[in-house]
């Protein structure tokens, strides 16, 4: 299987902290690898291959669209006035990260996360196999697509009733998440793929105990890495909407 560090456009992702988590973990395609002798493509060349002609129409759209003739600012309606978005992302992170934390599926420490989250981890990987851990992790994955999905409409539609540079720029967010998110989804999809590469390369060398708590802690790190990646838009949608990022020409 292809490392995901090599299936996404490098100039954007070869830093997030899930292709560095991944690598770290030996699964990604760059792990342990010499710098790469000739210059990578640019991001517009490797965004190029994700978008077929009915994406570039849509995003065309969305950069060239008008303001509204009649005024250089839009009057944000009451309830843009009262979403408090960088709030709903924090809270939406926040909650997120500690139902990966408390899932007793992958507690390096069981007794304590037992009483957290009410669920009992497998007494050892070597027992169960991976199924236990993909069905948790996939569980995961859907709670974050949900989660962050609604999150990232809300702020859309808060930037909509601001300005009109706001307005395109949330026409714009909406076509590339239209465009994307079917080559983002099957792209994490096969991060589970991965750890369970990563937990058949840790059993024969450690013990029950250590090979739990090894790979326990390294899942949650990869969770957590793809809670941080899956809300960076987001977060530049709500950084988009602060005051002084608005001052700015």
């Amino acid at each position: 299987m292809t490392g995901l560090a090599a299936a996404w456009p490098r100039n954007t992702l070869s830093s997030s902290s899930l292709v560095r988590c991944l690598a770290g973990l030996g699964l990604g395609a760059g792990a342990g690898s010499a710098p790469a002798a000739h210059p990578q493509p640019t991001l517009a060349a490797r965004l190029g291959q994700w978008l077929d002609w009915t994406d570039a129409i849509a995003l065309s759209a969305a950069l060239t669209a008008d303001a509204d003739p009649g005024s250089a600012e839009a009057v944000p309606a009451a309830p843009a006035l009262e979403f408090d978005a960088a709030a709903a992302c924090a809270r939406v992170r926040r909650e997120l990260t500690q139902a990966v934390m408390a899932d007793g599926v992958f507690a390096a420490d069981p007794p304590d996360r037992r009483r957290v989250s009410g669920v009992t981890p497998p007494d050892s990987p070597a027992e169960t196999g991976f199924a236990p851990y993909r069905r948790r992790y996939l569980a995961h994955q859907r709670a974050m697509d949900d989660r962050i999905g609604a999150l990232r409409l809300d702020v859309r539609a808060a930037l909509s009733l601001r300005t009109p540079a706001l307005r395109r720029l949330a026409a714009l967010d909406a076509a590339l998440d239209a465009a994307l998110r079917p080559r983002e989804r099957h792209l994490l999809s096969r991060v589970p793929a991965l750890l369970e590469r990563h937990h058949a390369r840790l059993h024969p060398t450690q013990s029950v105990a250590e090979e739990l708590a090894t790979f326990c802690r390294d899942a949650q790190a990869v969770l957590l890495a793809e809670l941080d990646f899956r809300l960076q838009a987001t977060a530049g949608l709500v950084e988009a909407l602060s005051p002084g990022t608005q001052r700015q020409p």
